[in-house]
């Protein structure tokens, strides 16, 4: 985590077997049988040959013999830093895998009016390519766009996968703010960032219901006007965001 802190999910046989101190999950059912175990890395028993990192060192290797794949994103310039690492494994380099589609006469709501339940059900059908016709004849979607609504003859839909550094995010953000200034026509621009569905934390250090929804992104909608909606999304039973 950015804190500092190293979250371990575990299953009640894993938990018992390292003796760490933790606490039951908030998504047990009936039995207690997941364990949220946090490890305070900043600790001063945790610099390389404390005593707390000894312990925890030895209770992985000795008792888990766990194989895993890690995904790693470095700072510009960053690389070297890492090679001492990467040069004890097997490793390759991913880049991000952009898709692009244009959309023409596209159906849209009033975005400066719109609640954010249906606008956030919209844009996702924008990007999932939904259609919100709400045809009679038509058994995937009974979807449609929420009234007042507008047709726009153009619009660009883009995705990112990957694993993007806050500072990826914080740049295209101030690149759309730029275009948004720049444009002659009445413009705005959305950005969606999603987490990882099965990541045991979402906001903040709270825990994640990974197993009762998922959910875990926050949508920005920005205006010509330097204005802009903020939404966070999180699962029914997570905490709420910040």
């Amino acid at each position: 985590m950015p804190n500092g802190h190293l979250v371990l999910s575990l299953d009640k046989d894993t938990f018992e077997m390292l003796g760490f101190e933790g606490r039951p999950s908030r998504f047990n059912n009936r039995t207690c049988s997941r364990f949220v175990v946090p490890v305070d890395l900043t600790d001063s028993s945790m610099a390389p040959g404390g005593r707390g990192y000894l312990r925890l060192n030895k209770v992985l290797r000795s008792h888990l013999n766990l194989q895993m794949d890690f995904l790693i994103s470095h700072h510009p310039g960053g690389r070297a830093t890492l090679q001492p690492l990467l040069s004890r494994y097997v490793w390759s380099e991913h880049r991000p895998e952009v898709s692009r589609r244009s959309l023409s006469n596209l159906v849209c709501p009033d975005l400066q009016s719109c609640d954010p339940l249906s606008l956030l059900e919209w844009l996702g059908a924008v990007d999932a390519d939904v259609s919100c016709e709400n045809l009679s004849s038509s058994f995937l979607s009974t979807l449609i766009c929420p009234e007042p609504k507008t047709t726009l003859s153009q619009a660009l839909s883009m995705s990112v996968c990957g694993l993007l550094l806050p500072q990826d995010v914080q740049q295209l953000v101030e690149q759309l703010r730029c275009y948004l200034q720049q444009t002659q026509k009445e413009s705005w621009a959305s950005v969606t960032v999603h987490g990882f569905t099965d990541s045991p934390v979402s906001w903040g250090d709270h825990e994640h219901g990974v197993l009762t929804g998922g959910e875990n992104f926050y949508n920005l909608l920005m205006f010509q006007d330097l204005t802009y909606r903020l939404h966070l999304a999180t699962g029914a039973h997570d905490a709420c965001p910040p």
